[in-house]
């Protein structure tokens, strides 16, 4: 899936289904920065990161989907 800005205020990227959006981010801190911390949303988490060259990636997880209440 890509990330589309339609109004220009971000940048464009992948958007990645993984399985833990924390868990990802810190097993990759040494290749990528937070450009925004990871955010709780309906089902489960999301962020954005961005590579060394300023190229965002924004990740989401469902780890909480499936839990009642």
């Amino acid at each position: 899936m890509l990330d589309v800005s339609t109004d220009g205020s971000t940048k464009t990227g992948p958007l990645l289904t993984v399985d833990d959006v924390r868990g990802w981010i810190e097993g990759r801190r040494d290749r990528v920065s937070v450009a925004m911390a990871p955010a709780q949303i309906p089902g489960g988490w999301w962020a954005a990161v961005t590579d060394p060259f300023g190229n965002p990636t924004y990740v989401i997880d469902q780890s909480t989907a499936d839990r009642p209440g």
